[in-house]
């Protein structure tokens, strides 16, 4: 997975901060650490003097979207995944351990506010539940999918996923807990709806493990009723092609029954019923009714 983030690049301005004082803020059954006032300090930091830019930590936009990252720090972790939230500002990271392992899974999470304070924790995505998880535990869980070669594009597909909080009315702010299947879940049913097969099937694979994680933990605590008969199993990719075909077909028998006069007449509203189409070298000309009985019949005519 690699930094991606969601902001433009037109400007840019270091972050050099005093050095930020320290407190425990509680979420939950959680506790987290906040920085106040600016990002966290290393011993590095406090007496390098090359601008926090130009060693790959900050850079804000001119829209006041500021992105956090080390793309690699003195204790070998390395940044997976870097995001900024365009609506409230919230920039979210996860770091990945020298040591991580399938065995040792553990990933450090950041979560940046607007005003530059941080808060930290360390997840193990192997106890993150997606029905009941917070944007920075999902956004670890992603990275653990894609490094540990279980699933592709989840940075992109988390994303995806945090897109329809949108839609909801809903804003992120990275510690909130949220039903994170069911948010993929709607994101998943409103791409077959659309006909977006291929958003489909490129979203499907980290789905299907989002809902085999909350198996884990005994399901989705919020699974409306419906929603397993509209989603309750998964399509081969030709009995998508004959979903769509019905779909495609009830669709066309819900409008209005035209005549092949009055289909021609949308486009060349001066057409009154005239024999004006004819068909091989046939000098004889039809009307456009006659027309549709000869293409009926799998007569290939040219008007």
């Amino acid at each position: 997975m690699g930094i991606s983030a969601v902001m433009p690049y037109a400007a840019e301005r270091a972050i050099y901060p005093e050095k930020a004082k320290r407190d425990k803020k509680s979420f939950g059954n959680q506790s987290f650490e906040m920085a106040v006032n600016g990002r966290m300090e290393s011993e590095d930091d406090k007496t390098s003097s090359v601008p926090a830019r130009s060693r790959g930590m900050t850079v804000t936009s001119s829209s006041g979207l500021t992105l956090h990252y080390e793309k690699e720090r003195a204790d070998g972790s390395t940044c997976k995944f870097s995001w900024v939230d365009a609506q409230t500002g919230v920039n979210t990271c996860v770091y990945k351990p020298a040591d991580f392992s399938e065995e040792n899974p553990i990933l450090r999470v950041e979560i940046w506010d607007k005003d530059g304070n941080l808060t930290e924790k360390d997840v193990n995505p192997l106890e993150v539940n997606p029905s009941n998880a917070t944007g920075g535990e999902m956004a670890a869980y992603s990275v653990y999918l894609k490094e540990t070669g279980q699933c592709q594009n989840t940075d992109i597909s988390f994303l995806w996923t945090k897109s329809n909080l949108d839609s909801t009315g809903e804003t992120y702010d990275g510690v909130s807990r949220l039903n994170w299947e069911k948010l993929g879940r709607e994101w998943l049913k409103m791409q077959f709806g659309a006909g977006n097969m291929k958003g489909y099937y490129d979203y499907l694979p980290y789905y299907q493990l989002l809902k085999q994680q909350c198996a884990l933990f005994g399901g989705s605590s919020f699974t409306e009723k419906g929603d397993d008969k509209q989603l309750g199993r998964f399509y081969s990719a030709e009995e998508m092609q004959k979903m769509q075909e019905d779909l495609m077909a009830r669709n066309l028998a819900k409008k209005p029954k035209l005549s092949a006069t009055e289909i021609y007449r949308q486009n060349h509203p001066e057409y009154n019923g005239e024999a004006i189409f004819r068909f091989g070298n046939s000098a004889k000309l039809y009307t456009a009714e006659e027309i549709e009985k000869l293409r009926m019949a799998n007569i290939v005519y040219q008007p």
